[in-house]
């Protein structure tokens, strides 16, 4: 396993535990929570099975567009959701419970959480470009 895919796996176990404590300490049933911890994931989980895949299974060389795109695409919504699930769970600390201010949570960790694949695959692509311009191995 490469290094990128070891950050990748830390990065999305953090994410998912701060979310399923902060879920487990609202008052939450331990299965309930792991289950929303995985719905609220999924922007973060489908580029790291992509990743994996990439990683583990492909016998032939990766095309760099396509590692950047997805490397793209997993950096800018796990940034969000370890953004988002740390001020979560530091406000259910605060408050004791969940409460009306939580109800956002899925709508940033899904719905912002695609927003952000699809903003990181941009950039990306972005920065293959401009590694390619700089970098070219002639």
């Amino acid at each position: 396993m490469s290094i990128i895919t070891k950050i990748a796996l830390f990065s999305v176990a953090i994410a998912m535990t701060i979310a399923w404590l902060g879920f487990v300490i609202g008052d939450s049933s331990i299965l309930s929570a792991m289950g929303t911890t995985i719905i609220l994931s999924i922007p973060i989980l489908l580029p790291f099975i992509v990743l994996y895949i990439m990683d583990m299974k492909c016998k032939k060389p990766i095309e760099p567009l396509f590692y950047w795109l997805v490397l793209g695409s997993f950096v800018a919504p796990i940034i969000l959701h370890l953004g988002w699930n740390y001020m979560m769970l530091t406000d259910i600390m605060a408050t004791g419970s969940l409460d009306a201010g939580q109800g956002y949570w899925l709508l940033i960790n899904l719905f912002g959480g695609f927003k952000a694949l699809i903003v990181g695959a941009a950039i990306g692509a972005i920065c293959h470009l401009i590694f390619s311009a700089f970098f070219n191995e002639r």
